[in-house]
């Protein structure tokens, strides 16, 4: 026969047996009737349901554990976890025409603009050195999926006739190779009407703008960082915009005439500017994990 007598419950311990009854209490069976259903296919050709809370359901239980100190879901916490998960594997699968894929130091920030419903089309983590057209800040062009081909009504005829016209593949000669007959074609089509697929792809790119930039005034409503270092939205021509420090920096580059301790100036900056867009992501990702 055991002298030991049971373990003691802790001041903390009761007040959370104590929340967690109250939790039950105030959801009665709604945790666990209120769901919807959806049949799935399973990948080994078996067919099952879905079972999941309806959005009405999630918000009251969500509000409750609020009210009573509880903290988010944990099953919803594993969701949204399994989601970021996966999303990571797929960037990490991603690879341009030449198999290069992104860069490290900007993948986590992929990873959340999509996950924001932000839909990104390229990117750099910025490098520490100008040859190559390289940058001396970290970036993300943002763009809304699905461009048309065309941008202008006849534009795709305009290209054909050019390639045929100088012995070259239509295909090269879009990517801009060479690039002054490339700029002379998108001149000349520039001339004509835009097609309603652009106009509408074009607003698509506009609610992106809006939304994203919601998030950035949002971002910078209680925080303070030197102006050289703030991120800021830039509009490119064709609709697409990107999310940089490069206002402030270009502003160094004099037309790229710089002396070599304008170069180390700027080249010292990127790790600053680095950490500011690692803390937006930070931002992008707790947004992510609430909502």
């Amino acid at each position: 026969m055991s002298n030991e007598l049971p373990p003691q419950e802790s001041t903390q311990d009761i007040a959370d047996r104590y929340r967690k009854q109250q939790f039950e209490e105030r959801v009665g069976g709604l945790k666990e009737y209120a769901v919807t259903s959806e049949v799935v296919v399973h990948p080994g050709g078996g067919v099952g349901v879905k079972m999941s809370r309806t959005p009405e359901t999630q918000t009251r239980l969500d509000k409750v554990r609020t009210e009573l100190g509880l903290g988010k879901d944990p099953e919803e916490v594993e969701e949204k976890t399994k989601e970021w998960e996966e999303k990571t594997q797929e960037i990490n699968e991603i690879a341009d025409a030449t198999g290069r894929g992104i860069d490290e130091g900007i993948k986590e920030t992929i990873v959340a603009f999509n996950l924001m419903d932000i839909p990104t089309s390229q990117s750099c983590e910025g490098h520490d050195e100008m040859e190559g057209g390289h940058r001396l800040w970290p970036w993300v062009e943002i763009s809304a999926p699905n461009e048309p081909e065309e941008r202008f009504e006849g534009e795709n005829q305009l290209f054909e006739e050019a390639a045929e016209a100088h012995g070259m593949k239509v295909e090269d000669l879009k990517r801009g190779s060479p690039e002054e007959l490339f700029w002379a074609v998108k001149k000349r089509a520039s001339q004509n009407p835009v097609t309603p697929e652009y106009q509408a792809w074009e607003e698509l790119n506009s609610q992106l703008y809006a939304f994203v930039l919601e998030l950035l005034n949002e971002f910078y409503k209680d925080r303070e960082v030197q102006e050289d270092i703030k991120l800021e939205l830039d509009e490119n021509n064709g609709g697409s915009f990107e999310i940089s420090n490069e206002k402030a920096a270009l502003l160094s580059l004099l037309d790229g005439q710089l002396t070599d301790e304008e170069k180390r100036y700027l080249i010292g900056k990127l790790p600053k500017r680095r950490e500011e867009m690692k803390a937006f992501t930070e931002f992008l990702k707790e947004r992510f994990f609430e909502r």
